[in-house]
């Protein structure tokens, strides 16, 4: 099948002898510019303006890419960046907080300290006013029985006054009764004795008294 029409049909193929320089005009693959070529090429060449299209849109892709490689670079440092600044951040706040707990327990401990320093302080004075409640009871118990040792020993004086007393009072009582007792028995034989010379002695005769 010829590719154009042949004027010279009749008499011989140009195609056999030389290479055909008949220009053929063809849409390029977008269908946007007409591309001239000559036959002898067999195939259509590439078009100019889609090259330099393509051209254009590959170099516009690399920038693309170079401006989104940079743009990547840009985020992964603004990224790595942020994180060191996060990590300052949170080292800080770590810091700060360990600090925190830090001042939070020797608080504490101070705050136990005190405690144990006030019980011991209250106890040691709760001993000492128990040793000294102790030793007024001592001293109050002390002088109670000493008190009730002198009651006591006035309480005897007095029994013993007493019964030195009733014992004085019997005695003197014995010796006045005895007393009394040797006097009436005297007088009694005093009485016997009389009784007796009189009745030794002879009556008088009424003559005589006459």
């Amino acid at each position: 099948m010829k590719c154009h029409p042949d004027q010279s049909e009749a008499l011989h193929d140009p195609h056999d002898e030389s290479e055909c320089k008949y220009k053929m005009n063809t849409m390029c693959r977008a269908g946007q510019h007409v591309i001239t070529w000559e036959c002898r090429l067999l195939r259509t060449p590439a078009c100019s303006p889609c090259a330099k299209e393509a051209e254009r849109l590959r170099e516009i892709a690399r920038k693309e890419r170079e401006a989104q490689k940079k743009r990547e670079e840009a985020e992964a440092e603004d990224r790595r960046r942020e994180a060191e600044e996060l990590m300052r951040v949170e080292r800080e706040r770590v810091a700060e907080e360990q600090r925190r707990l830090h001042e939070e327990r020797e608080a504490r401990m101070r705050e136990v300290r005190r405690r144990l320093e006030e019980e011991v302080r209250e106890r040691q004075e709760k001993e000492m006013r128990e040793r000294v409640e102790e030793r007024k009871r001592l001293q109050q118990e002390a002088l109670r029985r000493m008190a009730q040792r002198q009651v006591e020993e006035r309480e005897a004086e007095r029994q013993r006054q007493e019964q030195e007393r009733v014992a004085a009072e019997r005695r003197e009582r014995l010796v006045a009764e005895r007393r009394q007792e040797y006097i009436r028995t005297a007088a009694l034989a005093r009485t016997n004795e009389e009784r007796k010379r009189a009745a030794k002695e002879p009556e008088p005769s009424r003559c005589n008294i006459q």
